[in-house]
């Protein structure tokens, strides 16, 4: 059933909020009221805002405010028209047209979670659902084209191919490739023992699997068989990652990396050391391997002669996040507190990153190449990488920051469990605003094509924020 919903300008439990900031919002455009808190748009506050506008020239005003989901929101796609869809745990998708902001329509069909959207080559959108079920909607009439059923579980995944087609990884243990055309299954991909925990596609337009039942299936979607299963790991593939040479590596429960050949299928080699399960890789510059790990360490591996050249060690605690600098330089941060800045070629620690008092969750390269971390003490730090000096320590949030971003013009958002985000100046160290308005902690932040940012909230929302 599709629902046309108008412009919703007022505040309810489950919202999605947008935010203007360039003085242009109510009819007449008059000058907004500065205050670097975001002004809600609502029938309590629209006569302040508008009398204090005519005054001052800054004001930071929420436009309006989504409304219809809920249940969390779980899922976000970025349609070609510019338009953003957003599948619930309450069975629904709602597109919203961010230029005339209001919410467009409700496309309901599935009666159990959106896990995944992905927009098709044409501008359809396929929805894979618990309900066992992947829907392709027209997003112009909201209407379902049609329903692909078949899976015997919940659709946790959606790939698409190089052709066109829809690859689907399902609770059911089976990959099935859909013409999207005719919504007929040209293939069920079967053979794994348990649940499809990740997709690749791989160079050659090959499909690669990784499953908890800790096999990796290489497909080929030409001749619609399985060609290869790279058996080796006892434990869940926890990471796949494809490489600059088209090898594949595989991070996993049993503490192991693996480096397959896709073409032949053999296991180029096992990389063992790790006495604790690997679940971050990174490619480096040079075209080497970082893993990091639950057993406080990295390891570096050189893949020509595929041997691990070193180990990184010094962390106290497990590794949570890995990122490549631009001298090629792997800054690491960890569940001891300290964030640390790695020489890859001859291993050692050229800085040490100290003040953080809680877990580093998060670590982002600004566009200066300095570093930002974000961490459980509620606070952001801005780091030298050159001289590992503390630049800036952002303080404000009353709670865990969980998310950064980095903005097109080089300010950086950050979401809190305090359930705000924040925009940071990081040359002048101040808080430009705060836009308030979700009702749980905010999880995830995505910058939009146009430069707004979107976030997506534990109060089952997602706002769009134009800063």
């Amino acid at each position: 059933m599709l629902m046309k919903i108008n412009c919703i300008f007022f505040v309810f439990l489950s919202t999605i909020m947008i935010f203007d900031f360039d003085c242009e919002i109510l009819q007449g455009n008059f000058k907004q009221y500065f205050s670097i808190n975001g002004i809600e748009k609502s029938p309590d506050n629209q006569f302040e805002c508008a009398s204090k506008c005519l005054r001052n020239n800054d004001c930071k005003m929420a436009m309006f405010t989504l409304t219809g989901q809920i249940e969390q929101v779980v899922s976000l796609a970025l349609l070609k028209n510019g338009d953003l869809a957003s599948g619930s745990d309450d069975g629904s998708i709602k597109i919203w047209n961010l230029d005339s902001r209001c919410e467009i329509m409700t496309l309901n069909g599935h009666n159990n979670s959106v896990r995944s959207l992905v927009l098709l080559n044409n501008g359809d959108l396929a929805s894979g659902s618990g309900d066992k079920t992947i829907k392709i909607w027209d997003t112009k009439s909201g209407s379902v084209k049609m329903t692909l059923t078949g899976h015997n579980n919940s659709v946790r995944s959606l790939v698409l191919l190089n052709n066109g087609d829809l690859a689907s990884g399902s609770g059911d243990k089976t990959i099935k490739i859909w013409d999207t055309k005719s919504g007929s299954v040209k293939m069920t991909l079967t053979g794994h023992n348990n649940s499809v925990r990740s997709l690749v596609l791989l160079k050659n337009g090959d499909l690669a699997s990784g499953s908890d039942d800790g096999s990796i299936k290489i497909w080929n979607l030409n001749s619609r068989c399985e060609i290869m299963t790279l058996n080796g790991h006892n434990n869940s593939v926890r990471s796949l990652v494809l490489l600059n040479n088209g090898d594949l590596a595989s991070g996993s429960g049993d503490n192991t990396i693996k480096i397959w050949d896709t073409k032949s299928g053999s296991e180029k080699m096992n990389l063992t050391g790790h006495s604790n399960i690997v679940s971050l890789l990174a490619v480096l510059k040079n075209g080497d391997l970082a893993s990091g790990s639950s057993d406080n360490t990295i390891k570096i591996w050189n893949l020509d002669n595929r041997c691990e050249i070193k180990t990184l060690t010094g962390h106290l605690g497990g590794v949570f996040s890995l990122a490549v600098l631009r001298n090629g330089d792997l800054a690491s941060g960890s569940n001891d507190k300290t964030i640390k800045i790695w020489n890859i070629g001859n291993g050692s620690i050229k800085k040490n990153l100290t003040g953080h008092i809680h877990p580093v969750r998060s670590l982002v390269l600004l566009n200066n190449g300095d570093l930002a971390s974000g961490s459980g003490d509620n606070t952001i730090k801005i780091w030298n990488t050159n001289d590992g000096s503390l630049k800036i320590n952002l303080a404000g949030h009353s709670d865990n920051v969980v998310s950064l971003a980095v903005l097109k013009n080089g300010d950086l958002a950050s979401g809190s469990n305090d359930k705000t985000i924040k925009i940071w100046h990081t040359k002048n160290v101040s808080v430009k605003m705060t836009l308030t308005g979700h009702n749980d902690s905010v999880r995830s932040l995505v910058l939009l094509n146009n430069g707004d940012l979107a976030s997506g909230s534990g109060d089952k929302t997602i706002k769009i924020w134009n800063y």
